[in-house]
């Protein structure tokens, strides 16, 4: 995998390639080769067989974790009662700026893997190695375009490790370029430098509590918090747009599937989401729970999936960008279903998705790093400007919502009382 001027990765592919294209049968960017949900299964929910608000019961692992450190304390559970002795994680963003992949082989190394990596990482890469490879009880910890991988390559002849690995999926929104780390440096200037810079995290609860903010690591400044708004502002600049064509929000081919209690719980100390979508899935959950390595009480699936604004955001942006992507020219991506975009298409929103696809391309084909820059704070300041334009027009309309709403529970108390009179 090579890294692109605009930050991402792709591969490279060989100069002794003899184009007998194996590679994009284990490529999750471009099909399904087979249908991978279980009976009439919801794409955009998956299989759940449990859902639960959870949290780490060890105050380290919770207090270091994205959310409440469930992830790391279900796999701490699984290698001390032998349930897995090996798990692919992802490495910090440190000083390279690049965060890799290593196996973790005990419960003090999976420490240095907390915290979410928005940018691209090459789990592909090593899966491969002796070191996954020879794991008889192998885990992975992936996004869902790392689950579509891996179950895709496990049915080829081509897999290189045997034991089929337990994968612990992270709700996903995207992954951002490269870029975006030294953006959000820059941000913190000019009390941290390139010679000065340790490290970055993403979301930080340890200042202001969950969701959490940016932290940046210095020598000089242990921590230089900048503003989680700003992280929020960078994402459509730096977003890759292969990720405005995925449907799966949900990492629907997980075994366990983890997020941010979105629409649950706002509690600044933070929980986590889980839902069991296999049996394995759900008895690792429910022994973890039994064991005592995490607490937790079940909640309805169905308002995990309202809260992560599946049905309300996601489905219909997602069959809009499809749609618009093909007037564009571009190859659709066969998932083996197909949703059109409901109701009446807003030619508006319609638009807006051609302007924000047509900006990444541009973004993702910039010829060097400059230019690729160049665009992402171009867009920032003309998402800024626009902002504040239309600030006043959505105060109003807010407004004139509630006194829609107001109206219409007005009248209605007094339909009733005029009944009950």
């Amino acid at each position: 995998m090579a890294e692109t001027p605009a930050g991402f990765l792709v591969p490279r592919i060989d100069s002794d390639c003899t184009s007998c294209g194996l590679c994009l049968t284990t490529c999750p960017g471009a099909q399904f080769a087979e249908r991978l949900l279980d009976g009439d299964a919801d794409p955009f929910r998956g299989n759940v067989l449990g859902a639960w608000i959870a949290r780490a019961v060890d105050e380290r692992q919770f207090h270091d974790g994205q959310s409440a450190g469930v992830v790391t304390a279900l796999l701490a559970h699984m290698m001390q009662s032998r349930a897995c002795d090996g798990t692919l994680v992802v490495g910090p963003v440190d000083q390279s700026k690049r965060p890799r992949p290593f196996v973790a082989r005990s419960p003090e190394e999976l420490g240095f893997a907390q915290g979410s990596k928005y940018c691209p990482c090459a789990v592909n890469a090593e899966v491969r190695e002796p070191a996954f490879t020879k794991l008889a009880r192998p885990a992975v910890v992936g996004l869902s375009c790392h689950a579509h991988g891996l179950r895709l390559l496990s049915s080829s002849p081509l897999c290189p490790f045997a034991s089929k690995p337990i994968v612990l999926g992270l709700i996903c929104t995207g992954i951002y370029s490269f870029h975006m780390i030294d953006h959000l440096q820059r941000l913190a200037r000019p009390e941290c430098l390139d010679d000065d810079f340790k490290g970055l995290r993403f979301k930080d609860k340890a200042a202001y509590g969950w969701p959490g903010d940016v932290s940046v690591y210095s020598d000089r400044h242990v921590r230089i918090r900048v503003p989680a708004r700003e992280r929020t502002r960078a994402r459509s600049a730096f977003l890759l747009p292969r990720c405005h064509l995925c449907f799966d929000r949900m990492n629907v081919l997980s075994d366990l599937a983890f997020g941010d209690p979105w629409g649950l719980r706002s509690d600044p100390e933070g929980w986590t989401v889980v839902l069991t979508r296999t049996k394995a899935g759900h008895e690792i959950m429910t022994d973890a729970l039994a064991a005592g390595a995490v607490v937790g009480e079940p909640v309805d699936p169905e308002s995990v999936v309202a809260g992560q604004k599946i049905d309300s955001y996601h489905r219909p942006n997602w069959a809009l960008s499809r749609r618009v992507w093909g007037q564009m020219g571009g190859v659709v991506p066969d998932f083996g279903f197909d949703e059109a975009a409901g109701g009446r298409v807003d030619l508006r929103q319609v638009r807006a998705h051609r302007r924000l696809l047509e900006y990444g391309v541009r973004f993702c084909c910039a010829e060097n790093p400059e230019e690729a820059v160049r665009l992402a704070q171009s867009r920032m300041r003309r998402t800024a400007v626009l902002r504040t334009i239309s600030r006043p027009w959505r105060s109003m309309r807010a407004f004139l919502e509630k006194v829609k709403t107001g109206i219409g529970a007005s009248l209605r108390a007094m339909g009733l009382r005029k009944v009950q009179g």
